[in-house]
């Protein structure tokens, strides 16, 4: 976010929440959340099921100590 505020020469980012009064020319929302996207991704998760493990792939399992 503080390289999208470099880049369009914003003084700071602030919640539209907190403003009374502003113009929509400035406003970076839709950019931010566009950035958060593409660096973060947009939140889904693949849903696609696992590959099942191997036994060969799986810990050994612990002794119990008596």
């Amino acid at each position: 976010l503080g390289q999208l505020r470099a880049e369009r020469g914003a003084g700071a980012i602030i919640d539209k929440r907190a403003i009374y009064l502003g113009f929509e020319s400035i406003d970076l929302t839709d950019a931010a959340i566009a950035r958060l996207d593409q660096v973060l991704g947009n939140g889904t998760v693949d849903q696609a099921t696992p590959e099942p493990v191997s036994p060969a792939d799986r810990p050994a399992p612990v002794p119990a100590t008596p």
